[in-house]
């Protein structure tokens, strides 16, 4: 146990020396600064939470691999949600 929160300390530190490269990286991927902060949010949330016994050796590299996976599973669900038809058979209230 006690190993599993000196994980997360460590993460929470590479992550914090990273950040302001990663939130920059994700604004130009996501061009929407409201759901850019909503993926870097979930980036830092499953990288502290990894079960994974080692660390990367490239945070920076990682993260973003990261961010690039919550991107495309955000895009796919706005447009899933966009599609025409969707919905139509929902039942009245």
């Amino acid at each position: 146990m006690r190993a599993h929160i000196e994980r997360r300390r460590s993460v929470g530190a590479l992550l914090a020396e990273c950040l302001p490269a990663l939130a920059s990286y994700v604004r130009r991927l996501a061009r929407d600064a409201d759901l850019a902060n909503d993926i870097v949010q979930e980036v830092c949330l499953r990288a502290l939470v990894g079960e994974g016994p080692h660390l990367p050796e490239n945070v920076l590299a990682w993260s973003r691999g990261i961010a690039r996976h919550v991107a495309r599973a955000e895009w796919r669900r706005r447009r899933a949600w966009q599609t025409p038809g969707r919905g139509e058979n929902l039942p009245e209230n």
